[in-house]
């Protein structure tokens, strides 16, 4: 969550859905007091389970953020494995 010019703005690994055979679809939102819902990045990644999907692309998202912030942190961890249950901690 980051607060900016009084809105506060939350970012959300939104969905890893398994698509077929071993690809899987991800994408990020965007939520904030001001709107609803706006798709910012999505794509899909080969894994063999949902776990190592999401690791995959937190790894392609962490790319857009620059290193040392709060955003780019978390999706490191993620890619990293040193989230314990990554949907539920970034959702």
């Amino acid at each position: 969550m980051l607060k900016t010019l009084g809105f506060t703005r939350w970012e959300v690994l939104r969905t890893v859905a398994w698509e077929a055979s071993t690809i899987w679809r991800y994408s990020l939102s965007l939520v904030s007091d001001e709107t609803r819902n706006v798709r910012a990045a999505f794509g899909r990644v080969l894994a063999p389970d949902y776990r190592t999907a999401a690791m995959r692309a937190a790894e392609q998202l962490a790319q857009g953020y620059e290193p040392g912030t709060v955003e780019r942190g978390l999706l490191d961890a993620l890619a990293q494995g040193q989230v314990m249950d990554p949907i539920s901690t970034l959702t």
